[in-house]
């Protein structure tokens, strides 16, 4: 598709050269405190990409991207605390769009009870900053490198309880449960697609198999 594509909206022939990745990055882990810290940057020249237009295109020259991340785990009895921060920049934000600062949190209690049921009930919760995330284009089934609109900076947070025995896989969640008190002006997981409204979701499942 990169360099031959012919429909009734898009058409292209292209000859691109290859794209060259070198990456250098490391990871270090604290048992002590259970915090893992990650850090890498990767070089690429002769990138691919759909630019604001969606036409498809190659960037010639190199972009780097950084990124650092730091992974927290606690747990003290039944109370777990996980939480991932990650640090990103691009040199090229028109030819690689990244958040500053993207934040993963999950807290919750989770028991084993009569060895028999697992029960977890928490709260887990998404963030980034705003930056112009990828547009996606449904004729070509891909995303491109839009300019317009910026998306981010408001949480979105859900409500979760989950039960296992045996087979048995039961879930209740409230999705969004965040925008009852964030009420953003605009709430956008990509441009033209909003995020779905607070709701309850619940799920089984059965392991037939022994």
């Amino acid at each position: 598709m990169q360099k031959h594509y012919h429909s009734k909206y898009f058409w292209w022939d292209k000859n691109f050269g290859d794209t060259r990745r070198v990456f250098l990055g490391g990871k270090l882990y604290i048992p002590f405190t259970n915090t893992t810290l990650s850090a890498g940057v990767e070089n690429l020249q002769n990138y691919i990409y759909f630019d604001k237009d969606r036409n498809i295109a190659q960037h010639s020259s190199n972009v780097q991207v950084l990124s650092v991340r730091v992974d927290q785990y606690m747990k003290l009895g039944i109370f777990n605390w996980d939480n991932q921060v990650v640090y990103q920049t691009s040199s090229d934000q028109e030819v690689i769009p990244v958040p500053m600062v993207s934040i993963y949190s999950n807290m919750y209690l989770k028991t084993l009870i009569a060895k028999e049921l697992t029960l977890q009930f928490g709260v887990d919760a998404h963030y980034h900053t705003s930056y112009f995330s990828p547009g996606y284009e449904p004729a070509l089934l891909q995303f491109y490198n839009q300019r317009e609109k910026e998306i981010g900076n408001y949480p979105i947070a859900t409500v979760y309880a989950n039960m296992h025995l045996k087979q048995t896989r039961f879930f209740v969640m409230l999705y969004n449960a965040a925008s009852a008190v964030w009420k953003p002006r605009e709430y956008f997981s990509l441009p033209g697609y909003p995020v779905n409204p607070m709701m309850i979701k619940l799920g089984l499942s059965v392991d037939l198999h022994n």
